[in-house]
């Protein structure tokens, strides 16, 4: 039997986050040793019929819920993720959180425009505040293309109003550029 706080069911889900894809487009040394991206096989149908179930769940769950995307991999080079995004129900209870790279968002935004409407808070993970410490630490990434990103970022910003935020993990490479971010 739940109890009440506030007027809330106490077993009432406010907030999902989603760790079912590590496909990443980068290998960051702070977080993995080499390229991981699913698209096929064990792992891509796994997360695939997660990305299903929860979105099955979704669709009938009519309390409001805040999903994050991201954390464990990047959402918009995730097929998983992707499918996710493309895929979740249209409620006006389900609010969104992405925590991405940035180098994905400008060509996979416009694909998945119900999560953008409704973001309430985007993270890019830069961890460089130049282009010399940006590539280094952003294995594969490329700083014209991070740029490019955040500009297209901004101008969402402007238009859907979400929260935004620079994630910057602090490493022996990068501690001097942290007042620079």
């Amino acid at each position: 039997k739940s109890g009440r706080i506030h007027g809330r069911t106490a077993n009432q889900v406010r907030h999902l986050r989603l760790a079912i894809d590590d496909s990443c487009n980068l290998r960051c040394p702070s977080c993995r040793n080499s390229l991981i991206f699913h698209k096929e096989g064990s792992a891509y149908n796994l997360g695939i019929r997660l990305a299903d179930s929860i979105n099955d769940w979704l669709h009938e769950y009519r309390h409001p819920v805040k999903v994050h995307i991201g954390s464990d991999g990047d959402p918009f080079a995730s097929h998983v993720y992707r499918h996710f995004m493309s895929q979740t129900p249209r409620t006006n209870n389900i609010t969104y959180s992405i925590l991405t790279n940035g180098l994905m968002f400008k060509e996979f935004h416009t694909k998945v425009p119900y999560v953008i409407d409704n973001l309430q808070e985007l993270g890019v993970s830069i961890d460089g505040a130049t282009k010399e410490t940006y590539e280094k630490l952003r294995l594969g990434g490329k700083w014209e293309k991070i740029i490019e990103g955040l500009e297209c970022m901004a101008e969402q910003k402007q238009k859907h109003g979400f929260r935004f935020i620079l994630h910057f993990v602090v490493q022996k490479e990068n501690y001097h550029e942290v007042e620079t971010i």
